[in-house]
């Protein structure tokens, strides 16, 4: 699980006591990999974690952290301002399937905000009265997975098929074979979109 500090800073500890010397820390605003989490018998918690430059270590369990959430914006458009204020600035204005990856809630006077970045990389705030849904997460793996998945249903279809054609007698298989295919090719396109997506965002953080 992803997560963002939002205290001013906690120390990260190479072993489960923090009587050594720590090995890092991670400031508000740091974005970390939470792990494993293990209760000691002097009832202390303690959470794996692992930091962007890929640093290793434990941290208290009782650092104030935010669950990093990936959104998909739901609205028709909403803006995307540089402060959690009525009268910031205005960075950009998001449009509707706009991903965003949410790191912290902020309130004040002005209401309650989101600070997000979106995957051109601003990073601004947006009023929490923005409706958003969980984004989905495509990985080189998951791709991979459903185009095999679908090219299976596609050999399965046609080999149907072609049992079908050959039979002396019409049994129906036909409709069947065809609705396998179909199914096939589906499952295969979206397989081929996620791989397309994967590789465009590796792109973009490589340029």
């Amino acid at each position: 699980m992803k997560a963002v500090l939002t205290e001013e800073s906690t120390p990260v500890y190479a072993s489960l006591d923090d009587q050594t010397i720590s090995i890092a820390t991670i400031h508000k605003g740091e974005i970390v990999e939470l792990g494993k989490v293990t209760h000691k018998k002097n009832k202390e918690v303690w959470v794996a974690a692992t930091l962007e430059n890929g640093t290793q270590g434990y941290i208290h369990g009782d650092a104030k952290i935010y669950r990093v959430q990936k959104g998909q914006l739901m609205d028709k458009s909403i803006d995307m301002v540089d402060t959690p204020s009525k009268e910031a600035n205005v960075l950009k204005t998001l449009t509707k399937g706009t991903i965003i990856t949410i790191t912290a809630v902020e309130k004040n006077d002005d209401g309650s905000w989101y600070r997000g970045t979106d995957e051109s990389g601003a990073t601004g705030y947006i009023p929490t009265t923005a409706s958003f849904r969980v984004a989905p997460e495509f990985t080189r793996a998951g791709a991979r997975k459903d185009m095999i998945t679908g090219l299976i249903f596609i050999v399965v279809g046609t080999v149907l098929a072609i049992l079908d054609t050959r039979s002396s007698q019409a049994n129906g298989m036909v409709f069947l074979s065809y609705a396998v295919i179909f199914f096939g090719l589906l499952q295969g396109g979206q397989g081929l979109y996620e791989y397309l997506t994967v590789r465009k965002k590796e792109k973009a953080k490589q340029g």
